[in-house]
């Protein structure tokens, strides 16, 4: 029995199975349309490949800034690149306000225990 990347012919399929059917009927249609066709040792480990790359492009779309480069929306894409760099300051601002009370708070206790308890 033949055995490809530590699976036989029947674990290739049955993994391909599972992983066909965590897609939706229309992912599954595309998949199709890709070529995915779970029989036959040639087709199935060429299905394994199909379905991975189909899974992939899924789950990391393109964002925002390189849709608009592909438009040639060179304006746009600094756009939203400097929205995005002022939301993360933005963000980044209050983590640290967060993070500066947080301190406070911490001093106090500290200040108090150390006024309430000699040191030894």
């Amino acid at each position: 029995m033949k055995v490809v990347d530590g699976l036989n012919y029947r674990q290739w399929q049955k993994r391909n199975s599972t992983r066909f059917k965590q897609l939706s009927k229309k992912q599954q249609k595309q998949v199709r349309s890709l070529g995915y066709r779970n029989v036959g040792w040639q087709k199935v480990q060429a299905s394994w490949d199909i379905l991975e790359s189909y899974t992939q492009s899924i789950s990391n779309p393109p964002n925002l800034f390189d849709r608009k480069l592909q438009k040639g929306d060179v304006l746009g894409a600094l756009d939203y690149s400097i929205l995005e760099a002022e939301n993360a300051q933005e963000i980044a601002e209050e983590a640290i306000a967060s993070i500066e009370d947080q301190h406070q708070k911490v001093t106090d206790i500290t200040r108090k225990a150390l006024e309430k308890y000699q040191l030894l």
